[in-house]
């Protein structure tokens, strides 16, 4: 069952790099992209500096599913998930020794990591209730790939010592590998160790351990215990069943473009007939027109002004999503990396957070495509298996703006046959910075063209998007 439904856009990912929009009949100026006044009404002028105003942003909030009518308010799982009774690191979950964890990248992927020194171990007691454990396994970057780390979970009663998980890593692998442990039938609570060993020849491990050596190998990432106990109760799902939430941000994307509120440029009629299925807000202002402080805005429900998360800074974020995870909430993020990583801190209160390809040049270009498609998956894995906060991010509408696909073409082509310019995208994107900080005005056929670039994205992501939702209609989440 999926619960709630959000799609918010944020704004620029580069401070008034992201996007161009409506152009106003009596000027040259770019207007604000996520205005709802209409450009004839706003007069010349700039898009927003870096500080001072506000900018628009579209929110659409669904009730329960897609297929369903937007006063539905209960309906009774079939598949009865389980919740995440509690993590590695709760304050009331007994562990010794005391393991500090901290986010550990590892290729795209973030976790909470706790690192053990080779052949050593430390015990939790899970909690009453718990029937399978979730948690990701990996190698410490710089490790001899020739140096197998060995990662072992271990149940105790009394004297006796069951393993329930036993596995061999190659050194150096640095990526997260992810596991779930079903867990025999028991009755109260369960004494677990976990536990990572090194080569098989011990003077390979009295060497690792040398005095002054680093003797990790290994981390246990996000662990977590799952089960059918009720844990802490949201307030709006007081009395009836919790629902899933499923929020997703599509970067920079002007409202004013979609065919909704454009009826002469009908771009996005599967995002048009999606809001139409709910209820959206019509008015609603990001706090900052930038990727990363409007986020953090959304997180953490506070004006930057107050969580001071500006571009560059690396102040810690108070998440609500804690308190998701807090009520049991299997949380999980599939993002594009840039401004809204694990690196700027979004991972917080993030049992598994995706960064994206990080290593690609062009990670703000956007790749829906391939973000979608991730998120879909980890749907069909896991979406009927617990309670899950889902968090979606894409740059595909973001500045650059790339003609990628036939329909962004045919769409490119459609809005602005006159004007056959295929420009570097670099080059564009210079143009919209120059000419939002003043720097040098573009013309109004420069302006045209931009606007139907960005229009051409947004019919693409229009497909992307609806591909998406189709794919979870059909998990019947």
């Amino acid at each position: 069952m999926l619960g709630r439904l959000l799609i918010m856009n944020s704004d620029d990912g580069k401070d008034n790099h992201g996007s161009i929009s409506t152009v106003s009949r009596s000027t040259s100026w770019i207007e604000d992209p996520h205005s709802t006044t209409p450009a004839d009404r706003l007069g010349p002028r700039r898009a927003p500096a870096r500080r001072g105003r506000l900018r628009t942003s579209l929110i659409i909030l669904i009730p329960i599913l897609l297929a369903l009518p937007a006063a539905a308010q209960d309906i009774e799982s079939t598949s009865n998930p389980q919740q995440i009774l509690a993590r590695l690191g709760d304050p009331d979950l007994p562990v010794s020794p005391p393991q500090r964890r901290r986010i550990v990248r590892l290729a795209r992927d973030a976790r909470w990591a706790a690192p053990v020194e080779l052949d050593r171990e430390f015990r939790v007691r899970a909690p009453a209730g718990t029937r399978s454990l979730i948690l990701s396994i990996g190698t410490k970057a710089g490790v001899d790939r020739q140096v197998k780390v060995r990662f072992q979970v271990a149940r105790f009663q009394g004297s006796r010592r069951d393993i329930l998980f036993d596995e061999w890593r190659p050194g150096g692998e640095e990526k997260w590998n992810d596991r779930r442990i079903s867990l025999p039938e028991h009755e109260g609570e369960l004494d677990l160790a976990f536990r990572i060993l090194g080569s098989t020849s011990p003077v390979e491990e009295e060497e690792e351990r040398a005095p002054g050596g680093d003797s990790i190998r290994g981390w246990w990432g996000s662990i977590l215990f799952a089960g059918k106990e009720p844990s802490k109760p949201l307030a709006f799902a007081k009395d009836r069943q919790r629902p899933n939430v499923l929020l997703v941000s599509l970067d920079t994307l002007g409202a004013e473009y979609l065919g909704a509120f454009d009826p002469a440029h009908p771009i996005s009629p599967r995002i048009d007939a999606f809001l139409n299925r709910g209820f959206s807000f019509r008015q609603a202002l990001a706090p900052y027109p930038s990727t990363l402080p409007s986020h953090s805005s959304l997180f953490t429900g506070l004006r930057p002004i107050h969580h001071g998360r500006y571009k560059g800074t690396q102040k810690s974020l108070l998440s609500q999503v804690q308190r998701m995870a807090d009520a049991g909430y299997f949380t999980a993020a599939f993002t594009e990396n840039v401004y809204i990583s694990s690196h700027h801190g979004f991972a917080a209160g993030f049992d598994w957070y995706d960064d994206g390809d990080a290593n690609k040049a062009e990670a703000v270009w956007g790749n829906a495509r391939e973000t979608f498609g991730n998120a879909a998956q980890w749907l069909m894995t896991r979406g009927n298996d617990y309670r899950f906060f889902l968090f979606v991010h894409t740059y595909e509408v973001h500045s650059p703006y790339v003609i990628k696909d036939r329909v962004s073409r045919r769409t490119r082509r459609m809005l602005n046959p006159d004007d056959p310019r295929q420009l570097d995208p670099q080059v564009l994107a210079e143009w919209i910075i120059k000419h939002n900080y003043g720097e040098k005005i573009r013309g109004r056929r420069d302006i045209e063209l931009l606007a139907s670039l960005h229009r051409a994205e947004i019919a693409s992501l229009d497909v992307l998007f609806g591909k998406f939702i189709k794919r979870l209609s059909r998990l019947g989440l």
